[in-house]
């Protein structure tokens, strides 16, 4: 995993209006002002997080998207692992999801995976 880099905002932003995002949506994105780290393999981005930490002290995680050709457990186990130790390694013991209740399987494996 790696951090953020300014030639990513193209890229994260193509991924999530293929999940659905609008454009309109989308032009308040800000990956610089929130920690957002990404999984690349062979030069191409397989999976991405955001996350934000708000004035009352939890962080919320905003984005955790896995591109569809690398959309699996694995990738998502992997991110999911990095995530939670980052914010142990910023002294959070718990974090706020953020999801669609239009998906309900993704509220499932954020449950089973958080």
């Amino acid at each position: 995993m790696r951090e953020y880099l300014k030639k990513d905002y193209k890229p994260l932003l193509n991924l999530l209006e293929l999940e659905g995002e609008s454009k309109e949506d989308l032009k308040q994105e800000d990956f610089e002002v929130n920690p957002t780290y990404i999984l690349e393999g062979d030069g191409a981005i397989i999976g991405f997080f955001t996350y934000r930490v708000e004035r009352h002290g939890y962080p919320h995680l905003v984005h955790f998207l896995i591109a569809k050709p690398f959309r699996n457990g694995m990738w998502a186990l992997k991110m999911m692992m990095e995530l939670k130790q980052l914010l142990r390694g910023e002294r959070h013991k718990q974090f706020i999801v953020h999801a669609s209740k239009k998906r309900p399987e993704i509220l499932k494996i954020i449950d089973w995976y958080a």
